[in-house]
């Protein structure tokens, strides 16, 4: 596959995502958001080199299965806000805490997103 037509593959997911965002779903908004995306993903120098058609379904489901854990992780945690709010007098321990990505290769774009998704 060629890097081009990896760049146009890449965007559609973003085009998706700006569409989401912007709250606005008509196809010129989406055709916008694909013309973005392939501008970024050119200007970054996305090579799409681990990018694979074959990878797709499972890369599917485990945003899938990240997404949902979140979404509980997320629920839990403000419900637990509301409780330590709710009722000052709880025992309580603030401070922070050092969580590894588990990201062999380091790449600051896979701990920036994982970054996010645990705050």
């Amino acid at each position: 596959m060629t890097m081009l037509l990896k760049r146009f593959v890449l965007a559609i997911p973003l085009a998706i995502g700006w569409t989401i965002y912007t709250n606005q779903p008509t196809p010129g908004n989406a055709l916008l958001g694909y013309f973005f995306s392939v501008v970024v993903l050119t200007a970054i120098g996305m090579q799409g080199d681990t990018f694979n058609l074959k990878n797709i379904p499972l890369q599917f489901i485990n945003l899938v299965i990240y997404t949902l854990l979140l979404a509980y992780e997320v629920l839990k945690a403000g419900i637990q806000v509301a409780r330590i709010t709710l009722t000052p007098t709880l025992p309580i321990k603030p401070g922070t805490a050092r969580v590894h990505t588990q990201d062999e290769t380091e790449n600051p774009v896979i701990s920036a997103i994982s970054a996010h998704g645990i705050t």
